[in-house]
């Protein structure tokens, strides 16, 4: 199986549950291009429905690795384990490591929310709504210091449990980075 992503702009597709994420970080910009984490955007100003479905990623060492503030619940449970307080490098698979990463220095670069929409070349179909949505957040409105992402684990229309089989075969899934 080949995971590919293609970069697309927040209107380009129908963002469902994303769009309460998106209009939250919107309303939080304050005239900014983007909000500052925790004085403007806050996960416990999201609904509750949303937020295990979010990470949190921080920017370190002069933006050359990631480390995760915060990794949602359902990502955890989807996926087979925890992030939270870990660095991107220590994700058990490395392919998913270098998407990760490049999707990250796409937003650092692009400075805007941008849509990351997975092309997953299955043997019989390919679902469009397999994204997910990735917004910088800057403390000093100057850098892209954190990067916020939203993935609608539990939207029935996404078959994430067929992605993540395929890239954690079962025997291989589960325990800690």
């Amino acid at each position: 199986m080949q995971i590919d992503y293609e970069v697309l702009e927040t209107n380009d597709i129908d963002l469902g549950a994303a769009s309460r994420v998106l209009d939250y970080w919107s309303a939080s910009r304050n005239g900014h291009f983007a909000p500052a984490w925790q004085r403007d955007f806050r996960l416990v100003d999201l609904a509750p429905d949303l937020i295990p479905c979010m990470t949190v990623i921080d920017r370190i060492d002069g933006g050359q690795n990631y480390y995760y503030r915060f990794w949602g619940t359902r990502h955890a449970a989807m996926k087979g384990f925890e992030m939270t307080g870990k660095t991107i490098d220590q994700t058990p698979n490395k392919a998913i490591q270098r998407i990760a990463t490049r999707q990250l220095e796409t937003v650092v670069q692009r400075r805007r929310p941008t849509v990351f929409l997975y092309k997953i070349d299955y043997p019989t179909r390919h679902r469009a709504a397999e994204f997910v949505l990735r917004l910088p957040l800057s403390d000093d409105d100057e850098t892209v210091n954190r990067v916020v992402a939203f993935q609608d684990l539990d939207n029935a229309e996404m078959d994430w449990e067929t992605v993540m089989q395929t890239v954690w075969p079962e025997g291989r899934r589960g325990g800690t980075a």
